[in-house]
């Protein structure tokens, strides 16, 4: 938990990942505990992303009430 894996990076098999450890190379290798800023970055990158869902989402209902109902029309 908590760990960042850089992009690009191949885990060999059976690789265990420390939590909160930086992982990075191929093969992919603990560089170094991942940082206060990095943590922060994956808790406002995680709200983000729920926050686009929820917008996204009311969108999409938006457009089904505003769309005409075409259920047998010729």
């Amino acid at each position: 938990a908590g760990s960042l894996i850089g992009a690009g990076s191949l885990l060999p098999p059976r690789m265990v990942v420390p939590p909160g450890s930086l992982v990075l190379g191929n093969p992919a290798k603990v560089v170094r505990p991942v940082r206060d800023a990095e943590k922060k970055m994956i808790a406002d990158g995680s709200t983000h992303y729920v926050a686009n869902a929820d917008r996204y989402r009311r969108a999409l209902l938006e457009k089904a009430v505003d769309a005409p109902n075409t259920k047998g029309s010729p």
